[in-house]
């Protein structure tokens, strides 16, 4: 989230309130977590020639979970970093789908979730400076889509951000490469599910949370293994295929979870979204259509082309299905899956 730069505010400093908390276990909690933004910044830079500082936090006294930025500052609510750590608490163990017969355990320290998940979240904001979302939306005032778009670009540069630091301290085998992409997905899922059920998820500017993890599933799917390799925008490599069963069945998976313990929220169900994720006249391909002349940049190409390719649209040629835990199923093109 954007914030004015006239907006009244009154907040203190991270270290003001660290100093204040009389529970030290959770003081040095938050304060890794927010220490954790140090090594977001310096990919961001690399990444994108950002040289400026980027804002100071502050922690302001917002009864939901909030955390917004503006050029002057960042500001974060003490029940978001709580919702950080609680979410980080509850994913102890992660069966990981699409037949790879493993788990990721979490550790009882709620932390290594929740630093993922400030991460992914200050990397949102931090794009937003770096990229001046501001500015593009001043210039391009008339497109309707315009906040949609810019946060969609947030959300899915922060996902490769998390996923760069991520392959840094989990080693694994190239071939099990996935199984840190549903992790990361796993931990956004929960975030962003949690952080809005309650909640109206009305927004000018973000779409249902059903959306945004379908496309972060997307980027999740076409990120290349390193920065060396091109991405692969026409969905040619067999690596690249063999990533799609696993981390939308996955997604799929969580979901069933979820509903199972808190009903079907305003949103939706990931199921319906995926049925129309790529319809012509759905939200998902009118702001990635409507980012391109914004930005005019090369930047998630391959969500549009896999849009357009109707890679994750419902087919009525469809044989291949993921099984829901549930029983229920998504159809999704079966030219598009890796063969069993």
């Amino acid at each position: 989230m954007q914030l004015r730069d006239d907006a009244p505010w009154s907040g203190m400093t991270v270290a003001r309130f660290i100093e204040q908390l009389f529970d030290r276990d959770l003081a040095n909690q938050i304060s890794a977590l927010v220490e954790s933004r140090i090594p977001v910044e310096e990919l961001i830079r690399k990444t994108t020639g950002y040289t400026p500082d980027f804002p100071d936090l502050y922690i302001v006294n917002e009864e939901l979970p909030y955390i917004a930025i503006s050029e002057y500052r960042c500001v974060v609510s003490p029940s978001f970093l709580a919702h950080c750590l609680a979410v980080g608490a509850r994913n102890q163990s992660i069966p990981l789908m699409g037949g790879l017969g493993s788990a990721v355990v979490v550790t009882q320290n709620p932390l290594p979730a929740a630093l993922i998940i400030f991460q992914w979240s200050i990397a949102h904001e931090y794009y937003h400076i770096a990229y001046r979302h501001s500015e593009l939306l001043e210039r391009n005032a008339q497109e309707p889509l315009g906040d949609y778009a810019v946060e969609r670009d947030a959300d899915l540069c922060a996902v490769a951000v998390v996923y760069r630091l991520t392959q840094r301290v989990i080693e694994v085998p190239e071939e099990r490469d996935v199984e840190i992409r549903i992790l990361i997905l796993h931990w956004i899922f929960w975030h962003l599910r949690l952080l809005t059920l309650g909640n109206s998820e009305t927004s000018n500017t973000h779409t249902p949370s059903t959306e945004r993890l379908t496309a972060i599933a997307m980027k999740l799917t076409h990120l290349p293994l390193t920065v060396r390799h091109p991405v692969d925008v026409e969905l040619n490599q067999p690596t690249t295929r063999a990533r799609i069963a696993p981390i939308f069945e996955a997604l799929q998976y969580f979901d069933a979870e979820f509903l199972q313990h808190f009903g079907s929220p305003e949103s939706g169900t990931i199921s319906d979204e995926l049925k129309r994720f790529a319809d012509p006249g759905g939200i998902s391909l009118r702001i990635t259509e409507a980012w391109q002349p914004m930005e005019n940049t090369r930047r998630h190409r391959a969500h549009l082309q896999w849009l357009h390719s109707g890679t994750f649209a419902d087919g009525a040629n469809s044989a291949r299905i993921f099984r829901l835990p549930d029983g229920g199923n998504s159809n999704l093109p079966a030219s598009q899956l890796p063969s069993s």
